[in-house]
């Protein structure tokens, strides 16, 4: 097993930016195997998934706009939607 490191400066924005090329993979990984599971568990298909987690968008928004730039700068380096990224990052949250 190993860790990749990722160096990044910059704006939160560019900081997610890189993080998103830099593992890209993994994101990808992470986002087909968790909703995957999610989506088989509760017999829900992605849209319902993403729709959920997107309850919690404003709240997030209004407590940490930071983090909101940080995913929007990984979702833009995977060429995805924020909402899709947004959701992976709920995903413990949403499975209770």
């Amino acid at each position: 097993m190993w860790m990749r490191v990722i160096e990044c400066q910059g704006t939160p924005y560019e900081i997610g930016k890189q993080i998103g090329e830099g593992c890209r993979d993994i994101l990808q990984h992470s986002m087909e195997t968790t909703f995957g599971i999610l989506s088989r568990g509760y017999q829900i298909t992605l849209e319902e998934v993403i729709a959920t987690a997107g309850k919690f968008m404003d709240p997030v928004r209004q407590y940490d706009p930071m983090l909101i730039e940080q995913l929007q700068g990984q979702a833009d380096a995977m060429g995805i939607p924020l909402e899709n990224m947004f959701a992976l990052r709920c995903i413990f949250e949403m499975s209770y």
